[in-house]
């Protein structure tokens, strides 16, 4: 499970100092926070990379199914390297936040 906001970021935003409360029960209360937050938006919004392969199925488009996908590094097709395209009409892929 990946915790949303930081312990410094979290003592500095409730104004609290290491003696007012341990670092134990903030981190667990991050802890629970972050896991609710998670569990109601449906998906886990910390940054991350990720390696993936998917089958096109022969479509032209392929849609991804992470949410918040900011880069995409490259592409292969059947072992071939595609490199990235500056349009849509140029060859290569295109990568568009929709």
């Amino acid at each position: 499970m990946s915790q949303i906001v930081t312990l410094f970021d979290a003592r500095r935003w409730l104004g609290v100092s290491a003696a007012a409360v341990s670092d134990g029960h903030l981190t667990h209360m991050i802890d629970v926070a972050s896991d609710m937050i998670i569990r109601f938006i449906g998906y886990d919004p910390v940054p991350a990379s990720y390696e993936r392969t998917f089958s096109g199925r022969d479509e032209q488009r392929l849609l991804l199914p992470d949410l918040s996908v900011s880069l995409l590094k490259s592409c292969a097709i059947d072992g071939f390297s595609i490199a990235s395209s500056s349009s849509p009409f140029v060859d290569g892929f295109v990568f568009r936040d929709v």
